[in-house]
């Protein structure tokens, strides 16, 4: 019985970290993206990406913190009064010294200057978006993103 205890315990302690884990997951990618997407409060951004990290949209490749930040400031620059949702989290925290996590977000706004290499056209556009990121002692060391570009130039040059 005492045997039989234990494994229960020792279960609902593992359900009960793995839940914790999950919202600090939630936590992490609605603050990476509301800085990324909303804010673009360098000094936030920098707790949270590694001056070392790269980022791949493609089929760009961007290396430095800078430049990815600056990749962000794109789709916020471009799109004003944007509003976005995270829209589902998933993690892997498996080995000790890096975890991974990856996002699916939305993003809605009214195209007000330049983006994907087209002038403002004041159209409303809806984004959808999966951005993976490898986290390494705490920050992004890594992300891929995955933005449906066709549907989001199909918004940009309608009439």
């Amino acid at each position: 019985i005492a045997s039989e205890r234990v494994r229960v315990d020792k279960e609902s302690l593992e359900s009960h970290r793995d839940s914790m884990a999950s919202d600090s997951a939630q936590d992490f990618a609605q603050a990476v993206l509301y800085h990324c997407l909303k804010s673009g409060d360098r000094s936030e951004l920098e707790k949270l990406f590694a001056p070392y990290c790269v980022s791949l949209l493609a089929p760009n490749v961007v290396s430095g913190r800078n430049g990815v930040l600056d990749q962000w400031d794109c789709w916020r620059t471009g799109l004003s009064d944007a509003k976005f949702t995270v829209d589902h989290v998933c993690h892997n925290s498996a080995f000790d010294h890096e975890q991974h996590i990856a996002a699916r977000w939305s993003l809605s706004g009214r195209h007000s200057g330049e983006l994907i290499g087209i002038a403002a056209t004041n159209n409303p556009v809806f984004v959808l978006g999966i951005t993976h990121w490898r986290i390494v002692a705490g920050k992004i060391s890594s992300e891929w993103n995955v933005v449906d570009r066709l549907g989001v130039l199909t918004q940009l040059l309608r009439d």
